[in-house]
């Protein structure tokens, strides 16, 4: 599956990988480039939806017998017989409980036991995980594996080999040696599994769950993708241009008014009373963005138009919209004016506003007067509402990429699998 990934490498602007065994797959002059964001486990999986004696019914697991877990999916490359060894030196009061979904026929007539069960995939590993007193992955080869990262969020001892994540954590697993038998980790999992409660078991159970916290857990990698993006965001602005104050609004003046305060540019609508149909009155204000299609490239994917704003007085708790416009056509998200009625005009937000184009502008060839008139600022308020601008800046972005070829001529990619 790689395959498919690494045959467009070099179209790609920027490339992530859930982990450094992934990071290899790629081809060596483009690894150096990638960066390591993992897989996101989120606390949620702490919140069960079924009861460990109700599994434990479902799943045919007597009453009184402990639980060595195999949580994945069941392949020739995980080593699951390694697995079915163990189980069959533990003592007889364990049985060995394989959850996830066949992919390869590795059945031996080993497996046929009663005391190794077979539950196919089940969607909810925390569910299943509650079962188990402790969880085994005999693979040669990681490149998470994710159980890992569940089994440390869930403080459940896991036995793995020094692969994938155990090899920058070794001291939060219970490591399986080159030179381990079944029935040496036999008599390990019994000695762990009776001392859950001694220190050094609580300590290594504690290294793993502090590592998932501060590392795994879903809060913390989507707070990385966010630090990413927005920092890959910045990189394609390459020009910007602070639009000067005070910006030439277009109002209705019986019903609006501007006033240029110091640097700013202070909008305001006076009081009015609603509609018949019980409508609040609102008004625009608009401000063409001269200047703007001269700085915009020959093809260009967008523009981000950031408005820093304060709000000094509001009747409403949402008293209007700033967005972007093309003559009469809106092209921007539209954001919507929040007002804290603490605020003053001392206390700023920032509206940051994505205009999508993505006509190239050479082809449009507007007239000198049209050109000028292409893009505007519109600020639409509600009755009873002044708000003050204090900046307005325009970032332009870069075109987006052409459709990705295939490094490899005549030789279609392989189909990725799907989950």
């Amino acid at each position: 599956w790689t395959e498919a990934y690494a045959l467009h490498a070099a179209q790609y602007h920027e490339i992530v990988t859930v982990s450094p065994n992934g990071r290899e797959t790629l081809p060596k002059d483009h690894q150096q480039r990638a960066i390591v964001i993992p897989a996101g486990i989120p606390r949620c999986k702490s919140v069960l939806e079924t009861r460990a004696s109700i599994l434990r019914v479902q799943w045919n697991i007597p009453d009184g017998k402990r639980v060595l877990m195999f949580l994945g999916r069941i392949g020739r490359d995980k080593d699951p017989q390694f697995f079915v060894d163990v189980v069959h030196e533990l003592p007889d009061e364990w049985v060995g409980v394989m959850v996830g979904p066949m992919i390869d026929a590795v059945v031996t007539e080993s497996w046929t036991s009663p005391r190794i069960l077979r539950v196919g995939q089940f969607p909810r590993s925390g569910d299943a995980m509650q079962l188990a007193d402790v969880l085994l992955n005999p693979a040669p080869s990681e490149g998470g594996p994710l159980v890992l990262l569940e089994a440390w969020g869930a403080r459940k001892p896991m036995f793995m080999r020094h692969t994938g994540w155990a090899v920058e954590h070794p001291k939060a697993i219970f490591l399986i040696a080159a030179e381990d038998t079944p029935k040496t980790i036999a008599h390990r999992v019994v000695e762990v599994a009776g001392s859950l409660s001694e220190a050094k078991t609580v300590a290594i159970l504690d290294t793993g769950f502090d590592i998932f916290s501060n590392h795994f857990s879903l809060a913390v990698v989507a707070r990385r993708w966010a630090e990413k993006l927005t920092q890959w965001l910045d990189e394609r602005e390459h020009k910007a241009q602070k639009v000067e104050l005070p910006l030439d609004f277009n109002y209705n003046p019986s019903s609006c008014y501007d006033e240029t305060i110091l640097k700013g540019k202070c909008l305001g609508v006076y009081e009015a009373k609603p509609y018949e149909d019980g409508s609040i009155p609102r008004w625009n204000f608009g401000v063409h963005l001269t200047g703007l299609v001269d700085l915009l490239p020959n093809k260009f994917s967008g523009f981000k138009l950031t408005v820093d704003y304060g709000v000094e007085h509001a009747k409403h708790p949402f008293p209007g919209t700033i967005q972007v416009r093309r003559l009469s056509s809106v092209i921007s998200d539209n954001h919507t004016i929040i007002y804290d009625p603490i605020s003053s005009r001392a206390y700023f937000q920032r509206a940051t506003i994505f205009a999508s184009d993505t006509r190239v502008v050479d082809t449009h060839r507007p007239t000198a007067s049209h050109k000028k008139k292409s893009f505007s600022l519109s600020v639409e308020l509600v009755e009873g509402t002044i708000i003050c601008i204090q900046s307005v800046t325009v970032s332009v972005l870069e075109p987006h990429l052409r459709p990705c070829k295939p490094i490899i001529k005549d030789r279609p990619p392989p189909p990725l699998i799907q989950n």
